[in-house]
């Protein structure tokens, strides 16, 4: 629980949120020096088909923010910045603890999701009672939003599997991912991580539960190394302390995973500090992505070309 900011700055007042009806999907957007591609990642929320939602947007530091988000004058969207930056597992605890939905589903601010993700996910939440999250594949795009790969699931039909609690493997993309609510509070973001705290919440929210995977990309993952700031040093870094804390609570079930982990951690990370630096020479893909399938690349680009209408209506002017 993280209530002493709760009360932060909001576009919505606390007596209009009391009033208004409780939405169906809380989305959580926890946001730093993203300035670049935050208003693609807003309208990307703004576009989904399915509007009965709120978006929670964590200000961690990124200037001009509070103006872009309260310029759109929306309800909906929640914006509160912390007191100090603290690292994305505080923000994200920060949004669950306000969320009022039924389920809980994440965008972040580098990324974008598709306009009928909501949609196609609540369907099978709704289909099969004993799931508690569903997850897609997702297009992987560079900043100027061209796609370059695809990562996850790959084939026809919907995969419903059981976690295992294991740090072996984050068994699906956590961007991707819509979890029921009553999971999601049970399990909670561990404060204490500045990264890695999604692969911690997945292992601990689906250890012995049923998941499944959606066989469509319904999401867009924004990976450039150089550029996103998912590939900066700082992120690396916070990312490779927030795994190492993790898997310390792992020892003592998983102790021979735990620490094949922990050198797999080090190794990705020296890789990719590597690729961070040398990007600008080499523009290599990503070695986990795959070739998008032709109906993929037509769901990309529909998708994308949606939302750069709602960016057209609601930032021209403001970004």
């Amino acid at each position: 629980m993280v209530p002493s900011d709760r009360r932060t700055a909001q576009n919505t007042s606390s007596s209009a949120r009391s009033c208004a009806p409780d939405p169906m999907v809380s989305i959580v957007m926890p946001v730093y020096n993203s300035h670049s591609t935050v208003a693609w990642a807003i309208a990307s929320v703004l576009a989904q088909d399915n509007q009965d939602w709120e978006l929670i947007v964590v200000d961690d530091s990124t200037p001009s923010l509070s103006f872009l988000v309260e310029s759109l004058s929306d309800n909906r969207i929640i914006y509160t910045r912390p007191s100090e930056r603290r690292g994305r597992g505080y923000a994200r605890a920060l949004a669950l603890d306000m969320a009022r939905g039924r389920y809980l589903a994440m965008v972040d601010s580098d990324d974008w999701a598709y306009p009928w993700k909501i949609t196609r996910q609540l369907r099978l939440l709704e289909q099969h009672s004993d799931v508690v999250a569903v997850g897609s594949p997702m297009a992987v795009v560079n900043s100027r939003n061209e796609i370059s790969g695809m990562r996850g699931h790959h084939g026809s039909g919907l995969w419903i599997m059981k976690g295992t609690g294991s740090p072996v493997a984050q068994p699906m993309c956590f961007p991707t991912a819509i979890f029921r609510m009553s999971v999601a509070r049970r399990t909670g973001f561990r404060t204490d991580l500045r990264g890695a705290e999604d692969a911690d919440f997945m292992m601990r929210a689906l250890g012995g539960q049923y998941f499944a995977i959606h066989s469509e990309a319904l999401y867009a993952y924004r990976h450039e190394y150089g550029v996103t700031c998912n590939t900066s040093l700082q992120n690396l870094t916070e990312w490779l302390g927030g795994n190492r804390e993790r898997l310390r609570a792992c020892f003592d079930r998983f102790p021979f995973y735990a620490r094949l982990q922990a050198i797999k951690s080090y190794a990705y990370f020296t890789l990719n500090v590597y690729r961070s630096l040398s990007s600008r020479i080499l523009r290599t893909p990503h070695h986990r992505d795959r070739k998008p399938t032709a109906l993929e690349l037509e769901h990309f680009c529909r998708a994308r070309d949606e939302i750069a209408l709602h960016i057209e209506t609601h930032f021209a002017n403001r970004s």
